[in-house]
């Protein structure tokens, strides 16, 4: 438990405040800790009583609690929780696990019962030395009660408690501590009750925790992440940055990054790298770029779809932004991937918006700002000028990279690429000439003129050769070709607002074969 929950803990307890919000899906370990906390408050300690729907009120050791004269309470009704708190003892600290439903017209018919007593014996709390604290994470604030709770944040184990859990649970099994590390790192972002069975689980595997426990334990916890619905865990392509071409920028950006994420950068005044926003022209190899960044930096890749967390129910938008956000924090070092960003928040403050988005926008704008966290964000964006501006303003991303058609140079490295990737040496091939008939495409075109090459082979019973991939150029219709406006419309706005993601860019558009003035915003 971090010192600063318990003095945060302390200080709310002991000023009085009568309502608190312990947003965590632990509720035993808060629970536990709640009441080491409460044996050291002066001058003798504190009692603790937890009320659920199932037991009702009961005391620390689980007993059904009592009035102070001795007499036993009611039935747990959710709807008498409040009013029998002032039947028990001042100065104690009374817990309601998962009462978020009972706050709720949507979830509870007698939900403005419930939310009056709380109102009503609200400055009594107060005065009494009695805090009531909910736990849960499903507890959405009540109009007539948004200005009297305030919220805790209990983390979620961090390095010191991991280590103390795994080793509890491999007490009397063999334990590599060259392992330990790796072990730590693959448990951040789960519960100490996760950490635990995932720990027992990779014992009951392996008879001992190495380095393949490690590996078990991260595949455990991208399911874990995946079941949240909120984000996605993928494990980043091995080659880092030599599996996509041209880039030379932002390959240099990164390169330049990496050193930066250790101890000694910090101690340095280096702050942590706070990513890269990738906008420009579909096809061009932007989501291919988050995967290898996040391969040459040796970090697991989250996945976030914003559109997946817009809800019907209002402050539901809401609250799945903080619940993603709070599990990334929760998961150390990783790489972010934003892909098509513009299709979550691009119709932030529109007609069509009826608020939800545009506070969710706000809850990620801050978080973007503020964030201590070591999460590398690569966010992408095919429309970029449907984002509000305030996003893509500098301190959001380190830098802004403009994705545009390939050069020459750059599309004779994507087609060895993608043939080498297919077992094909890239000698064997003229590139230049492929590179040259290939005017105008982007890297998803060459990829698929190289798919179209390998059927064209695979028919006609013959070893893939440079022949079939230049009968394959044709049969591939290029964006620039399909809808050439919005190539060319999307070229300008790259010129006045970014920075070119690779080298030599091109300074004629082959759309039309004439010139093209690079536009400067002065």
């Amino acid at each position: 438990m971090s010192n600063t929950f318990r003095d945060s803990l302390t200080d709310y307890i002991l000023s009085g405040h009568a309502y608190l919000h312990a947003h965590t899906p632990e509720k035993a370990r808060f629970l536990q800790e709640l009441k080491d906390i409460a044996a050291g408050l002066p001058p003798d300690g504190r009692p603790v009583f937890v009320w659920s729907p199932a037991t009702g009120w009961q005391d620390a050791e689980g007993k059904p609690a009592k009035t102070a004269a001795g007499a036993e309470l009611g039935p747990p009704q959710p709807q008498t929780a409040p009013q029998q708190i002032l039947e028990l003892p001042e100065e104690a600290i009374f817990v309601l696990k998962n009462f978020g439903y009972y706050l709720n017209q949507r979830t509870f018919a007698y939900s403005d019962l419930v939310t009056a007593w709380l109102s009503e014996i609200r400055d009594v709390l107060a005065h009494s030395g009695r805090t009531v604290i909910f736990v849960g994470v499903d507890f959405e604030i009540p109009p007539v009660l948004q200005h009297e709770i305030t919220s805790i944040d209990f983390k979620l184990p961090d390095d010191t408690a991991i280590e103390k859990a795994v080793k509890y649970v491999a007490e009397d099994h063999p334990l590599d501590e060259k392992a330990l590390p790796a072990i730590i790192t693959a448990c951040r972002g789960m519960t100490q009750q996760q950490v635990e069975d995932r720990t027992a689980l990779a014992l009951r595997k392996f008879k001992k925790l190495s380095g393949a426990a490690a590996r078990l334990i991260l595949r455990e916890k991208a399911e874990v992440i995946r079941r949240t619905g909120l984000l996605e865990y993928r494990d980043p392509p091995a080659g880092g940055l030599d599996l996509i071409g041209g880039w030379d920028n932002v390959k240099r950006h990164v390169q330049l990054d990496k050193p930066c994420f250790g101890t000694e950068a910090r101690k340095f005044g280096i702050e942590f790298p706070r990513g890269l926003l990738l906008a420009g022209i579909s096809g061009g190899g932007k989501t291919q770029m988050s995967l290898c960044i996040a391969s040459y930096l040796g970090l697991p890749l989250i996945q976030l779809d914003v559109g997946s967390l817009m809800s019907k129910w209002v402050g539901e938008s809401e609250r799945n932004m903080r619940e993603a956000i709070r599990l990334l924090e929760g998961l150390g070092s990783c790489v972010l991937q934003l892909d098509e960003i513009e299709k979550g928040f691009g119709g932030v403050g529109g007609e069509h918006d009826g608020g939800a988005a545009q506070r969710s926008f706000g809850i990620f704008l801050k978080w973007l700002s503020d964030r201590s966290c070591p999460v590398y964000i690569v966010a992408t964006a095919n429309n970029i000028k449907a984002l509000p501006v305030e996003f893509t303003r500098k301190g959001r991303f380190d830098e802004l990279y403009g994705v545009y058609l390939p050069t020459h140079a750059e599309r004779q490295e994507i087609f060895g690429i993608h043939l080498k990737l297919r077992g094909h040496d890239p000698q064997q091939f003229d590139l230049d000439q492929l590179a040259k008939q290939s005017e105008a495409y982007t890297g998803a075109d060459i990829k698929e003129v190289v798919q179209m090459g390998l059927k064209l082979a695979f028919h006609a019973g013959e070893q893939l050769t440079n022949d079939h991939l230049l009968a394959a150029v044709p049969e591939i219709r290029p964006l620039s070709k399909t809808d050439p406006e919005a190539v060319t419309e999307m070229t300008h706005w790259l010129d006045g607002h970014t920075k070119p993601a690779g080298n030599g860019q091109p300074t004629s558009t082959p759309l039309n074969g004439q010139p093209r003035k690079r536009r400067v915003t002065v």
